[in-house]
């Protein structure tokens, strides 16, 4: 009994690996084949500046109702940047709009990659707005808050202080 069973184990590997190096070929042929499919139209990302636009104009409009002048302001910095970015991919969106009833594919194609990359820039705003109201709300930092909790009957004379890091949060 002992041997069938990495007798077993080999077969099934055997029959199973073609299929996985088939499907993996398969992802990466559909990779390459799809990329341009993936790019959202400018509609999209013209909806989803706007909704940017809303959140951060919420954001400031609760920053001054709290009194906060000098967070207002941050916001309201980049709020101007955000709306900035949405007035640019109007312009943008109607070029491409443009480009297409002239059957211009290539002029359109370009005018909707440049609309596509303005997508990444408002939420990096975005962002910039949060941490002007809150410096600790950067999500995206990899910054993890730890909490330790010491069992009391640990002895006070075995519990040392950690080492503290630069641009560490201490509480």
């Amino acid at each position: 009994m002992p041997r069938r069973l990495p007798l077993f184990a080999f077969v099934a590997l055997t029959l199973v690996s073609p299929i996985g190096a088939a499907a993996q070929q398969a992802d990466r042929a559909a990779d390459t084949s799809s990329a341009p499919a993936e790019q959202p139209r400018p509609s999209e990302v013209v909806r989803e500046l706007e909704l940017t636009a809303m959140r951060v104009q919420r954001m400031l409009d609760e920053t001054r109702r709290a009194g906060r002048t000098q967070h207002a302001s941050c916001v309201d910095e980049q709020l101007s940047q955000i709306t900035a970015t949405l007035r640019l991919a109007l312009e943008r969106t109607q070029r491409t709009q443009r480009y297409e009833r002239e059957r211009n594919v290539e002029m359109a194609e370009r005018e909707r990659a440049l609309v596509t990359r303005l997508l990444p820039r408002a939420r990096e705003l975005e962002r910039e707005a949060r941490r002007c109201v809150d410096p600790d709300a950067d999500t995206e930092s990899g910054r993890t808050r730890v909490t330790t909790i010491i069992d009391a009957d640990v002895p006070r004379d075995a519990i040392r202080e950690p080492r503290r890091r630069e641009g560490a949060v201490h509480e």
